[in-house]
């Protein structure tokens, strides 16, 4: 993933001398988190990244079909779940088909080419959580039912990364 990112790391309230170094150790310390997370995001949840979870296991999975998930793909799924509950269907991560026809659409141009309204019909019958991609009960498990169906989490994957608990060895480091 090549998102930009800033660390902004405070001192400790010591003197400077003291500071300046926890802010230097703490600055790696911290990159080095947010890369790993990074990094994990994009194995698990990147639809544009070919190899990842999503991609492989979900995406170009051929309907209908039923997958075992990873335990933090299934927390993301679970999570999508409950948006899209919460928002009485309005939060629907099973637009990436649309998406990726958006994105071809464009062919390098700044507006997308338009859709034939058939085109339009076929890719909105691959949305819809619940008919088009569904997770059991417990979680384990993810069922594609429509061929074409694609999961676009790049909204769910931030969130995701933004509340990844550290590793319990650098997060004792920060506390330090």
């Amino acid at each position: 993933m090549k998102v930009p990112y800033a660390v902004i790391v405070g001192g400790h309230g010591r003197d400077w001398d003291s500071d300046w170094s926890h802010m230097a150790r703490d600055y790696d310390t911290v990159g080095s988190l947010i890369h790993m997370t990074f990094a994990r995001c994009d194995a698990i949840v990147n639809e544009w990244n070919d190899g990842s979870v999503v991609a492989t296991a979900l995406n170009a999975a051929a309907a209908p079909s039923d997958v075992a998930l990873p335990a933090e793909l299934s927390g993301v799924l679970r999570t999508c779940d409950q948006a899209h509950a919460i928002s009485g269907g309005r939060f629907d991560p099973t637009v990436g088909s649309l998406c990726s026809a958006w994105r071809a659409s464009l062919g390098g141009a700044r507006e997308p080419a338009p859709l034939s309204s058939a085109e339009v019909a076929r890719l909105m019958e691959c949305v819809g959580w619940g008919r088009v991609f569904r997770i059991d009960a417990a979680g384990e498990r993810a069922s594609k039912l429509v061929e074409g169906a694609a999961l676009a989490l790049g909204g769910v994957a931030k969130g995701w990364c933004a509340g990844l608990q550290p590793p319990t060895r650098q997060a004792a480091a920060l506390r330090a």
